[in-house]
């Protein structure tokens, strides 16, 4: 689903970006490449109110890495992640300028699968020699967002040129709510499903205590 949702995303930011010279001018449309905490992405930005409120939109991609998780729920982890979603953003320039206050929601879709494998490793009340696997979703399907940034991807006035070209920052978070986890023996001594439920248990509530995702993202934009 998400792929096909990037896919008409790109394909609109495409046919904008071939649109003649004339017409794109009048529009003001800012195309912005980006990378960050939530992977590789883009955004369209569109004018509400000349270089004061714009409306954008975008998709974000960070796919599968598998990385260290110390000492989550006492149990190291390696993370294998698939983060993508689709922001729905109104940017507004106080200054009518460059800097931006920004309020939107994410459309989520994060799922993350925790694997931990090792002997006497303790699953539950109990230890195992055994390899066990959580996978994880967050609990809900939209998460607001506020943050702050720099940038105006559709101000006809950024430079004197026939395409603007610019820099763009996005700091701010979104809150992701709790996660769901659910936990399925891999290999090893049989794990009694008591405590497969009272890791899960364990896992989600860790997660509970933090909320929200941290958005850091830098990159380039141009406007037609």
């Amino acid at each position: 689903m998400w792929r096909g949702t990037g896919t008409a995303v790109l394909t609109m930011v495409f046919f904008l970006a071939m649109a003649s010279p004339g017409q794109s001018a009048v529009l003001g449309v800012g195309v912005t490449g980006k990378a960050g905490t939530t992977g590789l992405g883009v955004d369209l930005t569109l004018p509400l109110i000349t270089n004061w409120v714009n409306l954008r939109l975008g998709y974000n991609n960070l796919s599968y890495f598998s990385t260290s998780i110390d000492d989550l729920g006492g149990v190291d982890y390696q993370a294998d992640l698939e983060f993508q979603d689709a922001p729905l953003f109104i940017d507004v320039h106080p200054f009518h300028g460059n800097f931006r206050v920004t309020g939107g929601v994410f459309w989520l879709d994060h799922d993350a699968i925790l694997t931990a494998s090792g002997q006497n490793i303790r699953v539950g009340n109990n230890t195992y020699n055994a390899t066990f696997r959580a996978d994880i979703q967050h609990g809900q399907d939209f998460g607001p967002y506020l943050g702050i940034g720099w940038g105006n991807a559709a101000d006809d006035n950024f430079l004197d040129l026939p395409v603007a070209i610019g820099f763009s920052m996005d700091l701010g978070v979104i809150y992701v709510g709790d996660s769901e986890v659910s936990l399925t023996q891999v290999s090893g001594s049989s794990i009694s499903q008591s405590d497969l439920d009272r890791e899960a248990r364990q896992l989600e509530d860790d997660l509970s205590d933090v909320p929200f995702y941290p958005v850091f993202t830098i990159g380039l934009h141009i406007r037609f």
